[in-house]
């Protein structure tokens, strides 16, 4: 059940992460990031389970066993009490550092592990660039660090944990003595005094216990605080108008910026029917328009932005990009299942997988890929995912164009779509675009001339700055 749990909450962490704006969270780490969520969701179930699940019978037991010592020996029990009091006041005082050193170790923890994973996801990279020193000396450093860290951790745990035994150690004496005395005294009998040592002994485990609660409540509140940080951070409000056709797209007044330098400034519109070939040198906001276009960083432009007359922010952008708005990234992202899954993950999900396969079939083989797909065993079911070896960079664009195609939304995007294609698919691309051009507003990032020359308007960048 604690798994079930600990697996919902990483899910609804990620799901709340993947809401965020998209510039908030460039440049984080994800190997960072996975190890963090994960560590910090399992480590509040496992307090909830293992510590609040057994506080209440904690609780009635401590409450028992003091009423009895209350009801037998008013000088025991007062030797509790200041047990008791000493306990508090060594919590409240060390609390606080127990939070501050656990969060900093937590955090050391996490990019000592980021880390590594990371090391593992770039191996490749490594040994091409022969920098495998350079990594060595990176995850040296982050060891470093997180051992400091826990070191001072356990220097404090330590502490917390020797008070804890002298005071136990210090009552244990004062019971033996004032019981001792009441026993020569005749106050007492030998039996009950063993019976009272043997309540008092329960009652000592009980109090530590909750102070062993306490450490762990500190531990556990600095993955909840962890949480918190991503799941207190605001999701960009949403439109909620749905667009079923889209005959234009007007930019007005249509700024953006990285930092304080001005990328795009322009106004356009571009119409259903037209193919726009935009071009333009590095840094002129080419990738910038595209991802604008598909409503990412929404809430970072200046002016407006519309579809037929309904601005951006007003639009329902997740419907649109699942109906009508589509893109094929310059970088092509191949997600882990397979490659049937992988070409028809922008698809209606109301259509189903199997019945598609017809289409998938006459697209492979229109763009050459049906060679590839048979040298599978498994052929469209084979699995592929971002590090499969056996896929080439005109492959991972051949899927990103299919995909596409099969998505075969009203606003067609595509981000460099030839420049890992050979000749022959190239041409087959060009005949494909200009057959779909009628019920169409088709943009292509790109510089191959090929493309320049069937565009009906090539749209400089460099100039509308």
């Amino acid at each position: 059940m604690s798994a079930d749990i600990s697996f919902k909450l990483n899910v609804l962490i990620i799901e709340h992460y993947g809401e965020l704006e998209i510039s908030l969270e460039e440049g984080k780490n994800i190997a960072y990031l996975s190890q963090r969520i994960n560590s910090d969701a399992n480590h509040v179930i496992s307090f909830v389970f293992s510590s609040l699940s057994s506080i209440l019978i904690k609780i009635v037991s401590t409450v028992l066993i003091a009423s009895l010592l209350l009801r037998y020996s008013a000088t025991m029990f007062f030797v509790l009490i200041f047990l008791i009091t000493s306990y508090f006041i060594i919590y409240t005082l060390m609390k606080g550092k127990i939070f501050q050193k656990g969060l900093v170790l937590r955090e050391a923890t996490n990019v000592l592990f980021g880390g590594l994973t990371e090391r593992l996801a770039k191996t490749k990279f490594i040994e091409i660039h022969n920098i495998e020193d350079h990594y060595k000396k990176l995850l040296n450093g982050q060891y470093d660090l997180f051992l400091n860290h826990k070191l001072n951790y356990q220097k404090l745990t330590y502490t917390f944990g020797s008070l804890d035994s002298v005071l136990t150690l210090f009552s244990q004496i004062a019971v033996y003595l004032i019981g001792g005395v009441a026993v020569i005294r005749n106050v007492i009998s030998i039996g009950f005094f063993t019976m009272f040592i043997s309540y008092t002994g329960m009652l000592f485990n009980e109090i530590k216990y909750f102070l062993n609660f306490g450490k762990n409540y500190q531990e556990a509140r600095v993955s909840y605080e962890r949480i918190m940080e991503i799941m207190g951070k605001p999701v960009p409000r949403k439109g909620s108008e749905i667009l079923h056709s889209i005959n234009s797209i007007r930019l007005e007044n249509l700024k953006f910026k990285y930092s304080d330098k001005f990328i795009l400034d322009m106004s356009y519109t571009f119409t259903k029917g037209s193919i726009y070939c935009i071009i333009g040198g590095n840094g002129t906001g080419k990738t910038t328009l595209c991802d604008l276009l598909v409503g990412m960083y929404a809430h970072r432009y200046e002016g407006s932005i519309f579809f037929n007359e309904t601005e951006l922010k007003q639009l329902c952008i997740e419907k649109a990009r699942h109906a009508i708005i589509g893109i094929s990234e310059q970088g092509t992202t191949i997600m882990n299942g397979s490659i049937l899954d992988n070409l028809s993950l922008t698809t209606s999900d109301s259509t189903d997988t199997e019945s598609m396969i017809p289409l998938v079939e006459s697209l492979i083989d229109y763009f050459n890929l049906n060679l590839f797909i048979a040298q599978q065993h498994d052929g469209l079911y084979a699995n592929v995912n971002e590090e499969n070896m056996n896929l080439s960079g005109g492959e991972k664009q051949k899927i990103s164009l299919i995909r596409l195609f099969l998505q075969n939304p009203e606003v067609m995007i595509f981000d460099e779509p030839t420049s890992a294609l050979d000749g022959k698919s190239t041409t087959q691309f060009i005949k494909l675009i200009k057959k779909i051009q009628k019920e169409k507003i088709i943009i292509i990032v790109s510089h191959d001339m090929s493309l320049h020359s069937i565009a009906d308007i090539i749209l400089d960048l460099t100039s509308e700055r």
